[in-house]
């Protein structure tokens, strides 16, 4: 009992620490590059540009925006919630469709390699904010997986014929 204490313990000292300590150092890592990004993409010539490419440039734009304001809430938890909402709503995918292929068909590099880097950014702070979720997730998982496993072991021991085993039984307890 005194184990289990001891690890639930640490695992609060540790989430603690990932949650105040590491988790918003990396968050501002990431922001300051979609700053970094946003001023880059600030750098090119809006006027320059064709009509095409300046509404992929606003699309750009925003994205980097709403990054940089969302950067605390990206999580898997949202992530999985978007997914649903984006198989669900058939207006979304539209409207998601359209600004993607206005950037995909934009002749200006830049602004395609700004967004795909923004999007490397975004997962890195999906993978920043649910970080310690993996944590807890892996003695799960380690159970899930040991329980078959020592289901198939036990159900085995349980069929084998004490003749082919050559297991010997103490009745005396050792310290």
């Amino acid at each position: 009992m005194s184990t289990v204490l001891f690890i639930i313990f640490l695992l609060a000292i540790v989430h603690f620490a990932y949650e105040n300590i590491v988790a918003p150092t990396l968050r501002v890592y990431q922001r300051n590059k979609l700053f970094a990004l946003r001023d880059e993409l600030r750098t090119i010539d809006f006027y320059s540009l064709s009509k095409t490419d300046k509404v992929a440039f606003e699309c750009v734009e925003k994205s980097l925006t709403n990054c940089i304001q969302n950067l605390p809430y990206m999580n898997i938890y949202n992530f999985t919630r978007y997914k649903q909402e984006y198989e669900k709503n058939e207006k979304l995918r539209e409207v998601v469709d359209c600004k993607i292929n206005s950037i995909s068909q934009c002749s200006v590099d830049e602004l395609r390699d700004i967004f795909n880097q923004s999007g490397k950014i975004s997962y890195d702070a999906i993978l920043i904010n649910s970080g310690l979720l993996f944590l807890y997730l892996i003695p799960l998982a380690l159970i899930a997986v040991l329980g078959e496993f020592g289901i198939k072991l036990v159900r085995d021991m349980i069929v084998t014929p004490p003749t082919l085993v050559s297991l010997e039984y103490s009745d005396s307890p050792t310290c």
